[in-house]
Parts: structure tokens; C-alpha cells; sequence
């Protein structure tokens, strides 16, 4: 009867899954200190363009998405632009450019810009996006056979005529032909210029956005079956570049049952740029730093809701809290960044009937991460963290020796591309091992050590709406206890119907103390 019940469970879901047109919400009641995984609208609306341009599956960024958040949530023309840096292109007097006629070329050609998605970061006519130039009157100021080199290989371009890109190239390969780029140029070669190109006004829209993310969750452990309503998960945002050096970022979280002003806010930071947009460096501080997204989302930062058991408190230390503190990083050459913090951490709550009472203060924390850019297509690299620290520790308001621990990460990831250049497939793998100077609930002072891995499969099988992930976890979290190995298995399915909504399915599985199988279906309206 149990498993007939669950079975018809495990349906419904599905169905209800498959049906919603909704969006994600975070999973916080499956593991503690859940993320919420949200897009940022404002910037969308900002560009004019369609959030895949920055992301595969939100909140997995992609090339462009990683560079853009680096430079401080602005685009390396912005930057450019700050720094004095223009493009020059021949002068023609207004009027004097001919478009050439309409042609079958450049009709096919009309038809192929709108499949291969160029309208996502080039505008026609005021439609389409603001990330790269507009392409009106292209013809007046570049020649076919110009267009025809950086729409094949825009760096090999580049690299042969840098006097004609003062920029650094943006633009990214495509797996169109030597005919159909020629097609695209034919029709490029029709467009007229335009006769009004007055500057883009700053907007209130560009700095705010809104996500809501209602969800149910049940949960069955030993038999029993529980269900939870998430109905007041709703976060604000407030982020953007102010003037040429700053940036910051804000997400208030005004329904938070959590008390005190500053719980109101995930995330809260100033971010300080200086330098190009290949060497780059970019000072920190607020409260927003952990160790889960101290690198680029390729590597530390997957699909899943539920936080890898890596990621879990263990002996004092909370690396998936926020943390109140500041960091320095450094990029070089745009793919190598190196970046140092110092903060302290969400603290770790005890849960304890037995007398005395220990209690876990604000861990103290500093330490690393280096990532490396792998590979000119795609988002894929290796990063690697070190953190250690100590934790205060009380017993009945009678201070003990701090907890003290070391954490060193590894995380790799790698992208499998269509001819595209559209993201299928990411593979996530990371491994940690732990360190820690006395294990807590052990009297006696103790050396623990611990170790873990996770490996998790994002896939875009079909369209880019819809998504399939897979994680499997482990975690051995001392080696001071025999037999208390973790392990879970989580599967999801996510899909994009509309712009700014989704709708999510995650099943759970974890075996250790005891099995608990977990579902959950979610919506998320992103504003």
C-alpha cells in the first residue's frame, strides 16, 4: 500500500511538473542554508535581450554570462567605454550610403540571422539586443569581405587586422558555413541606416528586479510523510555598475520569518573595478562571500536546489552561509582570476535535548580560490579552494577552545557544445577533504578528518526551455566514526515556458542514518 502510494505520488508530480507553466523556487527544506537560484530581469530588460544570452540554464552562467558578472555586471564594451577606449569606423555622409537590393541570398540569409539568434546581442532597427553594435547601415562602414572574416573567425580577424578592432573581440565562433555567412552578409549589406540614434537613457528598470518562488515539499522518513508549504519566498534585487570604478549588489528579503534587519538580506555588497578587461582587478566587501560561489558557476554552482553534501556544516563551519567580510581578486589574460578573503560565516545551530548546551558562534574564516578558464568555447575550468579558520565554542555560556578546520576544494567542469555553439551537456565534478582540530560531541581532544565528492550531469536534450540534471553525492564527514558515510541521489527537470517563469521537479534520495526520499515541485516568477 506504502509503495502504491508513493508510486501514485511520484505520477502526480510529474504530471503537475510537466503541465505548470511556472517556475523554480529554492529547496530549503531539504538541506539547510538552500540557495535561491534566480536570474536578474532588470539586466534582460536593460539589454534587450533574452536571459539565455548571459545563461544555458539559469543560474549556470555561460561564457558570456561568467565575463559579464567578472567585470562587475557590465559587458567588456561597457568597460571599454569607461576607459576611454572607441571604435572608429570610416565616416559617410548622411544620406550617401545605397543599401544594396533585396536578393534570394539575402532573403535566406534574413532567415538564418533570426535561427542562429543574432538578434540576441545585435539590434536591427531598435529590435534586438544592445550587447553588441547595432547593425543598421553595417554596409556604410564595413565591406563584405570584412564581414565575412570576423563572421568566420572573429579572433583569427582580429588578430590579422587590429587596427580595425580596437575592441576585444566579443563575438562568438559560430558553426554556420562559408555560404550561409556569406548569406547573412548579403542581407546585412540591405539594411538602411538609421536616421535617429539618440543615446540610450538610464532607467530605474535597469537596477530592479523582482522573483517570487512558491514550492511544496514531502518528505518520508521511517514511514512517515511530512509536507511543506513555501508560500513567502519572495527576494528583491538591486545591482548594477554606478559610474566607472563601482558596482553593487543588494537582495533584500522582506517576507524572511528570520529577525533583526540584517537578516532581511541575502546578499548585500560593493564591488570596486580597476583595469581592463583582460587584466582585471575587483575588491569585494559586504556580506555575500561563501565558499560555494566563490569561483564562476561552471564549476561550483550547479543545477540542483539541494546543496552538495560538500557544501554541508561540519564540525563548526558553515562554507554555504554567507559570510560577512571582503575579498581581493585579480584576473589575468580574462581566464586566470586569483582571489583572496577574509569574512565570517553564518554560524551553525546545535540541536541538542541533552545537557550542557553547546552553541556555535560566527565562524572566522580566510583563505583562497583560483580558477582557469579552459578552452575558447563554453564555460569549462577548474578552480580550487582553500579555507581554514576557527569557530567559537560555548558549553552553557562557559566559553572552550576554539573549533578549528581547513577545508581544500577541487572542482571541475566541462561544456559539450552543438555545432551551434548552444550548451547539451555540463559535467560538474568536485572533491574536498577535511580537516579539523577536535570533532564535536567526542570529549576528548581529537584530530577528525573527512573527505567527499559530488559529480552532477546537467543536460539540454531537446530545447533550450527544458532541462534534465542528475547528482550523485558522498561525504564522509570524520573518519573518527566508522560507518557514517553519507550518500544521495537527486534528479530534476526543469522548464523555461515564458521568458521570466518556471517550473521545476526534484526528486531526493538519501541514504546514511536513515533513508529519506524527498520531492518537491516549485514555481518561480522572476519581475
Amino acid at each position: 500500500m506504502k509503495r502504491t502510494r508513493r508510486l501514485g505520488w511520484i505520477v502526480m508530480t510529474l504530471a503537475v511538473a510537466a503541465l505548470a507553466v511556472i517556475s523554480l523556487p529554492s529547496w530549503k527544506g531539504a538541506t539547510p542554508n538552500g540557495f535561491t537560484t534566480q536570474a536578474m530581469p532588470a539586466w534582460s530588460r536593460k539589454y534587450k535581450s533574452d536571459c539565455s544570452l548571459c545563461h544555458t540554464t539559469y543560474p549556470r552562467l555561460n561564457r558570456t554570462g561568467y565575463e559579464f558578472k567578472r567585470l562587475g555586471y557590465r559587458f567588456k564594451w561597457e568597460v571599454e567605454a569607461a576607459n576611454g577606449v572607441t571604435t572608429t569606423t570610416p565616416a559617410t555622409q548622411p544620406g550617401a550610403y545605397v543599401p544594396a537590393p533585396a536578393t534570394e541570398s539575402s532573403r535566406a540569409g534574413e532567415a538564418l540571422y533570426k535561427k542562429l539568434e543574432c538578434n540576441a546581442c545585435h539590434a536591427i532597427g531598435k529590435v534586438g539586443g544592445e550587447v553588441g553594435p547595432a547593425l543598421d547601415g553595417i554596409g556604410a562602414k564595413r565591406s563584405r569581405a570584412f564581414m565575412i572574416g570576423h563572421g568566420t573567425d572573429p579572433e583569427a580577424h582580429a588578430k590579422n587586422l587590429p587596427k580595425e578592432h580596437p575592441k576585444e573581440v566579443m563575438m562568438p565562433p559560430t558553426s554556420a558555413t562559408a555560404e550561409q555567412i556569406g548569406q547573412m552578409v548579403d542581407y546585412l549589406l540591405t539594411l538602411p541606416e538609421l536616421q535617429e540614434t539618440a543615446k540610450r537613457k538610464t532607467r530605474a528598470s535597469d537596477y530592479f528586479g523582482v522573483a517570487y518562488s512558491p514550492g511544496v515539499e514531502w518528505e518520508n522518513a521511517d514511514g512517515t510523510t511530512t509536507r511543506t508549504v513555501e508560500k513567502r519566498n519572495l527576494a528583491l534585487y538591486a545591482a548594477g555598475p554606478v559610474g566607472r570604478n563601482f558596482s553593487f549588489f543588494v537582495q533584500p528579503t522582506p517576507l524572511s520569518t528570520e529577525k533583526g534587519f540584517l537578516h532581511k538580506f541575502e546578499m548585500m555588497q560593493g564591488l570596486l573595478n580597476f583595469g581592463g578587461t583582460r587584466n582585471f582587478a575587483q575588491v569585494r566587501a559586504g556580506q555575500i562571500f561563501n565558499l560555494r560561489n566563490a569561483g564562476f558557476a561552471g564549476t561550483d554552482r550547479g543545477l540542483t536546489e539541494t546543496l552538495p553534501f560538500i557544501f554541508q556544516p561540519v564540525n563548526g563551519f558553515n562554507p554555504s552561509g554567507l559570510g560577512r567580510g571582503a575579498s581581493v581578486e585579480y584576473t589575468l589574460r580574462g581566464t586566470s582570476t586569483l582571489k583572496f578573503f577574509a569574512n565570517s560565516n553564518e554560524a551553525v545551530e546545535v540541536e541538542s535535548d541533552e545537557s550542557p548546551i553547546a552553541e556555535l558562534r560566527r565562524s572566522r574564516a580566510y583563505g583562497f580560490a583560483y580558477e582557469q578558464i579552459l578552452g575558447k568555447r563554453g564555460l569549462s575550468g577548474v578552480q580550487f579552494q582553500f579555507a581554514g579558520g576557527r569557530t567559537p565554542l560555548f558549553l552553557d555560556d562557559v566559553k572552550q577552545p576554539s573549533l578549528r578546520f581547513q577545508r581544500y576544494s577541487f572542482f571541475a567542469n566541462k561544456t559539450f557544445q552543438d555545432r551551434r555553439n548552444f550548451e547539451r551537456v555540463n559535467v560538474i565534478f568536485g572533491l574536498s577533504f577535511l580537516r579539523d582540530n577536535r570533532f564535536l560531541g567526542v570529549d576528548s581532544d581529537q584530530r577528525s578528518r573527512g573527505y567527499g565528492h559530488f559529480v552532477e550531469v546537467d543536460t539540454i536534450p531537446v530545447v533550450k526551455h527544458l532541462t534534465v540534471f542528475g547528482r550523485y553525492d558522498q561525504l564522509r564527514p570524520t573518519t573518527l566514526i566508522s560507518g557514517n558515510t553519507l550518500r544521495g541521489g537527486t534528479f530534476g527537470v526543469l522548464f523555461d515556458p515564458v521568458k521570466y517563469a518556471r517550473v521545476s521537479f526534484e526528486y531526493q534520495r538519501l541514504d546514511g542514518v536513515q533513508t529519506v526520499n524527498r520531492y518537491r515541485i516549485g514555481a518561480q516568477f522572476n519581475f
